[in-house]
């Protein structure tokens, strides 16, 4: 070790200090890393600015449509090929539950997520050679989700084969941009290609913008026509079985061993 001579006499040299050359390579690393952390942040937010492209929406009612009685859900015959690929590709959810039995509760509850109570109010209205008849109105400030996507852009249809629906209901045809119930006095002749034509022929016309449409079918309500093709799928002449009437549905349900949906 090298000595040096002082006021005090001889004593060790202090070794050069190397300190600030440390400092300064922790600062330009610290920077480094600032700076990385700032280009981070800014193509995080610059993904989150760019707009996602909104989904279109297609909603469909098949009213009466017993649940069991379905592919996806475990029955055992064929009846649904169609909706069991859908449900192979997307969710399926099989223990939702109607919150009402009859259409003029389910529908505003189905469409608001709200129970009965707070969806709708009981009210009446004169109908075309029915006179008073039970009706309900849509509740004030429940919004439906038609009216909800409307005020985001989407153009909103319904295109509805259930009377009810399109006449005791009060409230629901002005949540849509369009309303079609063309086919209400005919839904239970085989609407559901015609319903279909109508709904595609307004989808087409909407051209770029999201759109929500919203189909309720009818053809397997009481009472059932099912189109010849279909009527002796599953049975040899669709005319062996008995003509579902509301007395011989009462008289069904009271049995122990079977349910009617």
């Amino acid at each position: 070790m090298e000595l040096l001579t002082g006021p005090r006499g001889r004593h060790p040299a202090r070794p050069a200090v190397a300190a600030p050359s440390i400092v300064v390579h922790g600062t330009r690393r610290a920077f480094a890393s600032l700076l990385c952390l700032l280009a981070f942040i800014l193509w995080i937010g610059g993904c989150a600015l760019v707009p996602r492209p909104r989904p279109n929406v297609l909603f469909l009612l098949v009213d009466a449509l017993r649940s069991d009685h379905l592919g996806f859900a475990g029955y055992s015959l064929p009846t649904s090929p169609c909706l069991d690929a859908l449900a192979s590709e997307g969710a399926a959810f099989t223990t939702s539950t109607a919150q009402a039995p009859f259409t003029m509760a389910s529908v505003p509850s189905l469409l608001s997520g709200r129970y009965p109570g707070s969806a709708f109010r009981w009210t009446s209205v004169d109908l075309p050679e029915k006179g008073s008849q039970w009706a309900v109105a849509v509740g004030e400030g429940v919004g439906l989700l038609p009216s909800y996507l409307g005020r985001r852009g989407y153009s909103t249809a319904a295109f509805v084969a259930n009377p009810v629906a399109a006449a005791q209901i009060l409230g629901f045809r002005e949540q849509f941009d369009h309303f079609d119930d063309a086919l209400k006095h005919l839904w239970t002749l085989d609407s559901a290609e015609r319903l279909n034509q109508r709904a595609l022929s307004w989808i087409t016309s909407v051209g770029e913008a999201p759109w929500f449409c919203y189909l309720h079918y009818m053809d397997v309500h009481d009472p059932y026509y099912p189109p010849p093709d279909f009527a002796a799928q599953f049975t040899k002449t669709y005319s062996d079985l008995p003509e579902p009437s509301r007395p011989w549905m009462n008289g069904l349900s009271r049995q122990p061993d079977l349910r009617v949906a």
